[in-house]
């Protein structure tokens, strides 16, 4: 039910924006933002890069509106846009300059929680790691919030496809960290036995 009535909101402020109200694409910007940053994170795999597709998403639905014929799935649409631009990101090359090992370091010893922020960045290392096609499932979920029925329509798939996906995701990175903490912890008995 909550679909439906999503659907009938955004035909709504479509047509309002259509009719010159641009506060109307203000709100569908911020309906669709959350997905739509999941969407581009899964193909450009840094937040940077993904800032500025979702932005080049918006800006190329504001300029085509006019074009969309179902105004209700403007989700869908615009989320199929910032996938477009992900990819044509991705095959360009990410603009965000890596850190270095040493400046990566020195910003973990500032965190007020070291292992947390470790942990974190671990897991943010698997989830890009993942298949594309996984990786969008999980973040539309984890990331922005979206329900395994929201996240199937917005990549038109069915739910079961998307259930799948989102399990195949969960239990790759569940092996990833278990094999990764498993490493580190070898690599700190190993030196303690050496110490």
């Amino acid at each position: 039910m909550r679909g439906i009535l999503t659907w009938g909101v955004d035909a709504r402020l479509v047509r309002s924006t259509l009719a010159g109200n641009k506060d109307a694409f203000g709100r569908l910007v911020e309906r669709h933002l959350p997905t739509v940053e999941a969407v581009a994170l899964a193909y450009t795999r840094n937040r940077t890069d993904a800032e500025d597709v979702s932005q080049e998403a918006f800006l190329s639905a504001y300029q085509s509106l006019d074009t969309l014929r179902e105004r209700a799935k403007f989700g869908s649409w615009v989320a199929t846009i910032a996938r477009n631009a992900g990819l044509r990101m991705a095959s360009r090359g990410s603009r965000e300059v890596p850190l270095t090992d040493a400046r990566a370091a020195s910003l973990s010893e500032a965190a007020p929680d070291f292992e947390k922020n470790e942990l974190l960045q671990m897991l943010h290392a698997h989830v890009l790691d993942l298949p594309e096609d996984t990786r969008e499932v999980l973040l539309l979920h984890y990331y922005a919030g979206q329900s395994l029925r929201e996240a199937a329509a917005t990549l038109g798939i069915s739910r079961d496809a998307a259930a799948k996906r989102l399990q195949r995701g969960r239990e790759s990175l569940t092996r990833e960290i278990l094999a990764t903490l498993d490493s580190a912890s070898l690599k700190k008995q190993d030196s303690t036995k050496r110490a």
